[in-house]
């Protein structure tokens, strides 16, 4: 088995019954803070270090994003080039290309054959 750190990253696109759904349920949680990053961007960060982003209109975020649905889930993995080799050749296609942040943090997306955008990331400690 592989060492993932799971699903740490939720972005949702406001203005939708999901952000609203995600939004009830994120204010009612007790281990959940949130974060007002921008005007046009909430962010909640959830007891087990989840962060939840709601994008609004204003924000400027790639087009594919939330192309296929209003939810996208990103994965922490311990190599993203190695990740890409592996889900390549399954039918992801990469959308974009892969992001460097900072020398401790790049990130993707990519696109599955069944139509679901994935975020990876990889954040050197």
């Amino acid at each position: 088995m592989k060492n993932f750190a799971f699903a740490k990253k939720i972005a949702v696109k406001s203005g939708t019954g999901d952000a609203d759904i995600f939004r009830a349920l994120l204010e009612q949680d007790p281990g959940t803070r949130k974060v007002l990053v921008e005007p046009s961007l909430s962010a909640y960060v959830m007891g087990d270090g989840t962060t939840v982003e709601l994008y609004g209109t204003g924000f400027t975020f790639p087009e594919y994003l939330f192309a296929h649905g209003n939810v996208v889930v990103s994965y922490r993995v311990p190599d993203i080039d190695t990740m890409l080799q592996e889900l390549l050749p399954k039918g992801a296609e990469l959308l974009g290309q892969v992001e460097t942040i900072c020398s401790s943090y790049r990130y993707c997306h990519v696109l599955t054959p069944e139509k679901t955008v994935i975020g990876i990331y990889e954040k050197s400690n």
